[in-house]
């Protein structure tokens, strides 16, 4: 049997091939909670996720972990705040955001306000990775071994830096900082180490004292010697990052260098992974300048399976766009064209077959529900229109007429997120409300709609409406496609709309045709 051309499995191989044969590879993720952990954030969780996949598919034993790195300071605040909250971290720079309160006042710190909502997200996109809370680690002296031989060999971390910086480090420098023990801020000067476990220091706030970092977790490496320091600590196989990571003289130049002659660890296979921008937005996301989507905004108007297809289907190292517009539409039936080739429902090539064979079973995370029989596909529109005729979730989902228990669970799941995206993101062609504007309107048109308005009144059935509907054309020499604009345009003031027949019965008939009489 061929090797498997996807991506996920050819880097599960590269893993493998890099780290040799082990009883349990290592994957990590991680990121600083400091704002909202936006979409672009979220590409790197779901590259590891996918690698993981892809190894426990060939039997390989795999601990996932992901890295808060919530003793970090809070160097910035963000712009998606409001005054009073900005005003409210802005007391706290400088400290750990693991340890800030929550500026929102709805939950303990401002790091669990950041980190509950990705962690309740990630698993409804079947991602369950070990969640590793560096604060607590660091609190408890875990990485102390390790400062201490980061500190020792601080003069041949020095240089190895400094071959990449336009502004050399000097001597006295120490790759780390340390938080006070009054202030709880950043904003110390180391003043003494005794080449052990001792450490002296002076804070900006005054306050003075000497250390045993085995006992008092106040220390923490700066990130180009934190990050290859934690890849030893959990002996990592595999970690991905940002292109800005990657970048020659960049934080995994110098993590390699470090990890290998510092710590004595061969350092974990990676690569880069390319941004995600908002449809129409260029820009590169940013916390600090607000301009994100979170995981949540993607989540609520696309399947859990979609957002991952939109992943699984595109090579890390490529740039997309996230699309709230009517692009949806398109990304909706992308995914279930790759349905329907996994069925066999839909005919391409054989290499084009294994490829989205394999894209679409990475669509389904852990415990995720999965189809065993090809699901009814209404495409987006349709279910837009659907559910904008009976303004009715569960209505909507019978008239979808789902087969199987399957079904109709993805078509609930469908019409919460039609609903979000009709009351948030459609753009208005896609919104039928009625209007109360006068069409222009030729005199043909507006006595055929008046007569259709007196006709439907007894009209109890589609089928009725439908003979109507003939009626109407053939007394009145109007083309179907002609009469169906001018009753849309009528009551909607656009050419198109839901189903009319359906739509009329769903409403109050005789209301339907008070309007058309009002308005024409």
């Amino acid at each position: 049997m061929s090797e498997s051309l996807f991506w996920a499995d050819q880097e599960a191989r590269r893993v493998i091939a890099h780290s040799g044969d082990k009883k349990e590879y290592v994957c990590a993720s991680g990121i600083t909670p400091s704002g909202t952990v936006h979409i672009g954030n979220f590409r790197e969780i779901i590259t590891v996720d996918l690698v993981v996949k892809a190894l426990e598919n060939i039997g390989k034993k795999v601990r996932f972990i992901y890295s808060w790195d919530d003793f970090d300071r809070l160097r910035k605040i963000p712009a998606n705040f409001t005054k009073q909250e900005q005003k409210n971290l802005k007391e706290h720079l400088y400290e750990p955001v693991g340890e800030i309160p929550d500026p929102t006042g709805t939950h303990k710190t401002y790091a669990r306000l950041i980190q509950k909502p990705l962690e309740e997200d990630v698993k409804e996109l079947g991602i369950k990775p070990e969640f590793l809370y560096q604060h607590e680690l660091f609190r408890k002296c875990v990485y102390a071994e390790k400062i201490r031989t980061a500190l020792q060999k601080r003069e041949r971390i020095r240089q190895i830096v400094n071959q990449y910086r336009k502004k050399p480090r000097q001597e006295n420098w120490y790759p780390l900082e340390l938080y006070c023990e009054k202030c709880n801020k950043g904003t110390t000067t180391i003043t003494h180490y005794n080449e052990e476990y001792s450490i002296s220091y002076k804070c900006d706030c005054g306050y003075e004292n000497t250390i045993d970092f085995r006992k008092k977790g106040i220390l923490k490496p700066l990130w180009r010697v934190d990050w290859p320091m934690r890849w030893a600590h959990y002996h990592e196989d595999f970690e991905p990052a940002g292109i800005d990571h990657f970048s020659a003289g960049s934080s995994r130049t110098t993590g390699i260098e470090i990890v290998n002659k510092i710590f004595d660890y061969k350092e974990p296979y990676g690569f880069s992974y390319d941004i995600i921008t908002l449809k129409g937005q260029q820009k590169k996301m940013s916390k600090s300048k607000g301009n994100i989507i979170s995981i949540r905004d993607a989540y609520n108007i696309y399947l859990p399976e979609i957002v991952r297809h939109m992943f699984a289907g595109t090579k890390p190292n490529r740039p997309f766009s996230i699309s709230f517009d009517d692009d949806l539409l398109k990304i909706y039936d992308n995914f279930y064209k790759t349905e329907r080739i996994a069925f066999g429902k839909e005919q391409v090539s054989k290499r084009d077959s294994a490829h989205w064979k394999s894209v679409y079973n990475y669509c389904y995370g852990q415990r995720m529900k999965k189809p065993t029989t090809l699901p009814v596909q209404p495409s987006f529109r349709q279910l837009s229109d659907t559910y904008q005729t009976f303004d009715d979730e569960k209505r909507t989902v019978q008239e979808l007429n789902g087969k199987t228990s399957f079904d109709n669970h993805r078509l609930k799941q469908e019409v919460k997120r039609v609903k979000h995206w009709l009351e948030n993101h459609a753009p208005k062609e896609y919104v039928y409300e009625i209007t109360n504007k006068k069409p222009k309107l030729n005199k043909t048109e507006k006595d055929a709609l008046k007569k259709f308005a007196e006709l439907i009144i007894s009209n109890k059935t589609e089928d009725e409406v439908k003979k109507t509907c003939k009626t109407i054309f053939d007394n009145y020499e109007i083309k179907p496609k002609k009469f169906f604009e001018t009753f849309y345009l009528t009551l909607f003031g656009k050419q198109k709309g839901p189903r009319l027949a359906q739509y009329i019965l769903a409403h109050d008939v005789k209301k339907i045709s008070e309007i058309i009489k009002k308005l024409v």
